[in-house]
């Protein structure tokens, strides 16, 4: 089995994206996920997006080279890219929810290496984020 890996990414809308786009979106993505066994969850507020991402090294470089290369978000900023242990989204091969601009400055600007645990603040705050506010997961 590959080693797991997970990025982080943030980047802005290229416009203000309809629900009906931003189901299109994920439908898509979810597809792909699936496809390359890649798990993750999709953060967005008025015109930015959070991104997680785990699965294996290879097949997520792959999806995030889809993603870089998407129109509809320019301003990629990679927070992290790093090898872990476990999945944090196994179940989902894209969660989404909508998140205030202050949820996500607060996970951009966290640490998303690892510490002791095996688990990075951001990591944790995400989880916990998600398990609070989950509204779509698929």
């Amino acid at each position: 089995m590959s080693t797991l890996s997970a990025i982080v990414y943030v980047s802005n809308m290229t416009h203000e994206m309809t629900i009906i786009e931003i189901e299109y979106l994920l439908m898509k993505a979810r597809e792909r996920n699936k496809e390359h066994d890649v798990t993750g969850l999709l953060l967005c507020h008025h015109g930015a997006f959070m991104q997680y991402i785990e699965g294996p090294q290879t097949n997520l470089l792959k999806i995030y080279d889809v993603i870089t290369a998407d129109p509809n978000h320019n301003g990629i900023i990679q927070l992290v890219h790093t090898q872990i242990n476990a999945r944090e989204f196994e179940d989902w091969s894209m969660a989404y929810t909508i998140a205030s601009k202050t949820q996500i400055d607060t996970l951009k600007n966290e640490s998303w290496l690892e510490n002791d645990d095996d688990k990075s603040l951001g990591r944790t705050l995400l989880s916990n984020f998600w398990k609070t506010n989950a509204i779509n997961h698929a």
